[in-house]
């Protein structure tokens, strides 16, 4: 037991010579009866002795608002409590109330104080707070608070590398600051003069994330690169702090935008509705000076999506409000580059192509005979649809079966010959439909009727000795309508 330092003495001494008639403590004594009045114990428990209080009452030991403890007086006003057991180790400053009458309360307080001869490390606290046992912060500045014996110096230890210092004050309590801590984990340990060493208290330091505003990506995870444009007007900002530290998002309009970085030291910000223009946006730090940015970027309307065109697979435009017999066809526009465009018909997907270099081509078919009202929709924001393009696919007209006979009625091969100069072209085609004879790319300017059973037949005549014929069939009213060809080439008779 030591002697309580300067201003924590005790008022009175221990036994003290005091008014019997008057509610007293007259000792305070450790489990061991021995007085700790104006000493330093490091026991935990103590026992409070008095007299002066009516007989057969009860009388409180109160340490500052706190109840300790009660003891009932005897006939004569004589009172002792049982053992009193403190969680706490502080400088006590105890009186007695009784619990009667006006509630008299003994004077003076009796001091002491309650320590512990093996330090006990309470809290570890950066500037944003608590830290726990086996916990992580970013910070590289920390506070120990411990309890360790009064008024003696007590060593903070990292395993066996010593630290720091610090001098615990009168009642026991301490406080060691740790600055420029480096990025590890740390096993902090405090030992009292004597040797005596605390449970260790473990915590990891984490690098500091600097502040930085390092990606800006829109509403489907696309990143916006430095200086770029991008029509999507939803883009979330992200970026590294302090842990927990404060800090202002400028430029994004109208106003600056304040934000707190999370315990990992990471924060974003999500614009919803940006509108049309060139943004500079920068990150201002409120703990420190620190400054980062600007990040630049281009907001813009986007390309509405168009179409422009249809065509067949030859190239023959698909007039609007025009027929083809074409059912495989493809169709053309415009829209925001490297952004998908779909097509309709109605309510109908007929597929999606993408945008390059400001244009698209997308195949569609086969059709089926009817109507079309086609539309293309952006699948981007503020892209629209296009006009409707209206075109009908008419029923295939082209003839088929087409093949070239001889004089005698027999078909003449497929890439054959014959001695022929005049020949029969056969083939089917609609019932009592036209169709026109089409021989070596030119076709013939009379159409030839087929039957009820849609053949027909063209005589061919004054065909030269020594000639390649192909020969095919044409629709009379569609021309691109056209029939498989066929082969044959003329020669001479042989000679005697």
């Amino acid at each position: 037991m030591t002697s309580l330092p300067t201003g924590h003495s005790s008022l009175s001494s221990d036994p003290a010579i005091e008014d019997l008639d008057l509610l007293t403590i007259r000792q305070v004594l450790d489990p061991d009866g021995i007085s700790i009045v104006g000493q330093t114990t490091f026991k935990t428990s103590f026992k409070v002795i008095g007299n002066g209080a009516e007989p057969n009452k009860i009388i409180w030991i109160v340490n500052g608002s706190d109840k300790l403890g009660e003891a009932n007086s005897d006939g004569s006003g004589n009172w002792e409590t049982p053992l009193i057991t403190v969680t706490k180790l502080d400088c006590f400053s105890i009186f007695a109330v009784g619990k009667y009458g006006s509630e008299p309360v003994s004077l003076p307080p009796k001091k002491f104080t309650v320590a512990t001869e093996t330090p006990i490390i309470r809290e570890v606290r950066g500037a944003t707070g608590l830290i726990p046992d086996n916990g992580t912060t970013y910070e590289s500045s920390v506070t120990i608070h411990a309890d360790a014996v009064p008024s003696e110096d007590t060593l903070a230890f990292d395993g066996e590398t010593e630290l720091e210092s610090g001098l615990t004050n009168g009642c026991g309590k301490l406080s060691i600051k740790l600055v420029d801590l480096e990025a590890k984990t740390y096993a902090i340990k405090l030992k009292s003069s004597a040797g005596k060493e605390s449970s260790v208290f473990t915590f990891t330091v984490k690098a500091a994330t600097p502040l930085s505003i390092d990606e800006v990506t829109d509403d489907e995870g696309n990143p916006v690169a430095e200086g770029a444009t991008t029509i999507r007007r939803k883009l979330t900002v992200k970026g590294g702090a302090l842990a927990e530290g404060n800090l202002s998002l400028i430029g994004g309009r109208p106003e600056s935008v304040p934000l707190k970085a999370d315990d990992k030291g990471e924060w974003s910000h999500t614009f919803t509705a940006l509108p049309d223009g060139d943004y500079s946006l920068g990150v201002e730090a409120s703990y420190n000076d620190d400054v980062d940015g600007p990040r630049t970027f281009t907001v813009r309307t986007a390309q509405a999506a168009t179409l422009d065109t249809v065509t067949d697979k030859k190239g023959k435009v698909v007039d609007k409000d025009g027929d083809t017999f074409e059912t495989e066809l493809d169709v053309e526009g415009g829209g925001e580059e490297n952004q998908s465009i779909e097509i309709y018909n109605g309510t109908e997907s007929l597929g999606m192509a993408t945008v390059t270099s400001g244009h698209y081509k997308l195949p569609i078919g086969p059709l089926a005979e009817k109507s079309y009202s086609l539309v293309a929709k952006a699948k981007y924001a503020d892209g629209g649809e296009s006009a409707p393009y209206p075109f009908t696919v008419k029923g295939n007209q082209a003839p088929k079966n087409t093949r070239v006979h001889d004089s005698a009625g027999t078909v003449i091969d497929d890439g054959g010959s014959t001695l022929s100069t005049h020949v029969y072209v056969r083939g089917e085609t609609r019932p009592l439909a036209s169709v026109r004879v089409k021989i070596n790319g030119v076709i013939d300017s009379k159409p030839e009727d087929s039957n009820d059973n849609g053949q027909w037949v063209r005589l061919v005549s004054s065909l030269e000795v020594g000639t390649t014929y192909v020969v095919s069939a044409v629709d009379a009213d569609n021309p691109d309508a056209e029939s498989n060809t066929w082969t044959i080439s003329v020669i001479g008779a042989p000679s005697r």
